[in-house]
């Protein structure tokens, strides 16, 4: 089973792993200029932040040495 075009036309993956890139207030700062202009879409974010963890999770499952590592693990700290 492929399931690469699961998230075909959602922007939610994608806005997952940018949010991996930002601090907090950088996260905010993205979140509010993503939005402006457009209607509010909580569903939307909270799929991004399930992909972030999605990601953070894998990062953190590398193993020791691996220089995502420890970006994983401190992003679910």
């Amino acid at each position: 089973v492929d399931f690469g075009d699961l998230c075909a036309g959602d922007p939610a993956s994608d806005l997952g792993s940018a949010l991996l890139h930002f601090s907090p207030s950088g996260r905010d700062a993205f979140r509010i200029a993503y939005d402006a202009g457009r209607v509010p879409d909580p569903a939307l974010w909270a799929r991004a932040q399930g992909w972030a963890v999605h990601f953070a999770l894998i990062f953190a499952a590398q193993s020791p040495g691996e220089a995502l590592r420890p970006l994983g693990r401190d992003l679910l700290a």
